[in-house]
């Protein structure tokens, strides 16, 4: 395996959804196979579109890459 990246289980995180207002702080959601969590109350910005560090400003905050499980 790759040490250069981690591969986290996201199962039983809900997939970001456009119309779900997340209100609460470090949420976790999946989105494109990569699990963030938000910063603060957002609803309709896509995870991959409004994501950064810490202080960056942005409402969702990148956590791990999904780990690939047979299907």
């Amino acid at each position: 395996s790759n040490s250069d990246l981690r591969a986290i289980s996201c199962a039983g995180i809900p997939a970001w959804n456009s119309s779900t207002a997340y209100s609460a702080p470090n949420t976790k959601v999946v989105y494109n196979n990569i699990q963030y969590r938000n910063n603060w109350w957002t609803q309709g910005q896509r995870p991959d579109k409004n994501s950064g560090v810490a202080g960056s400003g942005q409402p969702w905050t990148k956590v791990d890459n999904c780990s690939s499980t047979p299907s």
